[in-house]
């Protein structure tokens, strides 16, 4: 599996339109389909993007894996237009259990559990970390420099902006990676794969405003 595909409960299934959540996880984990479409997995060759269309999905999802996957071979699911509060993926149990399954990330998209207080499930649940380094991270400041250094890449102007900043403010290694946590989180609230100069332009200027309590 590879490229882009869509998620449209008011569209017939296809090669390329899912019905449901359930179908296209199914799908990534062992090529089967259970909403009549034509499979495309297991796994993924590339890259691959789910844009879901408006609507309310009431689902409890399972993602066990995903063959192929990594930091290139990435798998998206996102709103197609971009708008969180239109796109819902909810259920009563736990919406999610991710068992080894790696490099998935949902953008876009509300996720909640329903039901009374006693009786909701989680958001999201790990049912098994063993395999990866990215399980158990709910926030960006939550990443390891590890993590840091493979998921908030800069490019080359980005580098020398950063070096100057570093020279300037005196910064330490630790602030060199909140720096980049942050310019993350920036690109993450723009709707942004990737950290381009304004965004860490933005993260360094918070961080000179804030010397003191970064402790860096």
């Amino acid at each position: 599996m590879s490229g882009n595909y869509t998620i449209d409960a008011t569209k017939a299934a296809s090669s390329t339109n899912y019905k449901t959540f359930t179908s296209a996880v199914t799908d990534l984990d062992s090529g089967k389909r259970y909403d009549g479409g034509t499979a495309n997995g297991p796994g993924v060759s590339g890259s691959v993007i789910f844009n879901v269309s408006n609507g309310v999905y009431n689902e409890a999802i399972t993602i066990a894996s995903a063959s192929g996957a990594s930091s290139k071979n990435t798998i998206t699911f996102q709103s197609k237009n971009g708008d969180s509060s239109q796109v819902v993926l909810e259920n009563a149990n736990n919406v999610i259990t991710i068992g080894n399954a790696v490099y998935f990330t949902f953008k876009g998209i509300t996720i909640q559990g329903t039901g009374t207080y006693t009786t909701a499930g989680n958001y999201m649940v790990y049912a098994n970390n063993s395999g990866s380094d990215h399980m158990n991270i709910y926030s960006n400041s939550q990443m390891t420099s590890k993590q840091t250094q493979e998921i908030c890449k800069i490019n080359q102007a980005g580098l020398n902006l950063l070096k100057v900043a570093m020279e300037k403010l005196s910064l330490s290694a630790r602030a060199y990676d909140r720096i980049l946590k942050v310019a993350r989180t920036v690109a993450d609230l723009a709707n942004s794969d990737d950290i381009k100069i304004e965004h860490l332009a933005e993260a360094i200027t918070y961080r000179s405003l804030d010397r003191e309590n970064w402790a860096g």
